[in-house]
């Protein structure tokens, strides 16, 4: 124990204060992990946001509050799942997306709901479930 909380004294510092723990502190262990998301297109969401000529446009107080709470999910790992669970049907879940891809900018939940699929997973509460046989 007193070497994994060694390995994890910047995250449980930042866990207490409610902080970011970035994906490369992440990777330090959880090395195959970080690999995968970084070959993800949330690994560059925060850098690709920045470089849009809307968001350059937009108040800084609009842009902290709306934009760069769901794009800085490049600059931290527990945006899709619960820390230290990699659970694959966690990011998957359809609510967990749900979090950042809604509103009239962006309403992928909302087409999500109103698809078959949609309807599938509110029937069955598995967000693969169509994909079943």
């Amino acid at each position: 124990m007193g070497q994994l909380h060694h390995l994890h004294i910047d995250h449980q510092a930042a866990s207490e204060q409610k902080s970011m723990v970035f994906p490369e502190k992440c990777g330090e262990c959880h090395k195959n992990q970080l690999e995968e998301f970084q070959k993800g297109r949330h690994s560059i969401g925060f850098d690709r946001m920045r470089i849009q000529g809307e968001y350059l446009g937009i108040p800084q107080e609009i842009r902290a509050a709306f934009c760069e709470r769901c794009h800085s999910i490049q600059k931290r790992c527990n945006s899709c799942h619960t820390s230290h669970r990699f659970s694959l049907n966690e990011a998957k879940d359809p609510d967990a997306c749900g979090v950042c891809h809604l509103g009239p900018d962006h309403p992928h939940k909302e087409m999500y709901e109103t698809s078959l699929h949609g309807t599938i997973y509110k029937l069955t509460q598995n967000p693969i479930g169509h994909l079943a046989a």
